[in-house]
């Protein structure tokens, strides 16, 4: 049985595949009226003031990501059986 995300509930996770201060901290999904939601934060922002710090959210819809093992192609070729020594 798969994992199912229950209403109103989601996780973030630390992204380790941050190149630049443009990608996110954490990135994450949630469920929210029966639709799945991506969600990216970004820590310790500086108010314009530099007084405060916050931490920045983005939410967009929801897309899984793909699966690295998915984008390989398997080709079948047919070949002549009568060449097989056994």
């Amino acid at each position: 049985m798969a994992y199912e995300v229950k209403e109103k509930r989601g996780s973030l996770w630390k992204n380790d595949n941050k190149a630049t201060d443009n990608h996110p901290d954490k990135t994450g999904s949630f469920k929210l009226d029966g639709k799945m939601y991506n969600i990216a934060v970004w820590e310790n922002q500086k108010s314009k003031d530099g007084s405060k710090t916050y931490d920045s959210i983005s939410v967009s819809e929801w897309k899984p990501k793909a699966d690295s093992n998915s984008t390989s192609t398997s080709v079948a070729t047919e070949f002549d059986t009568s060449e097989v020594p056994f």
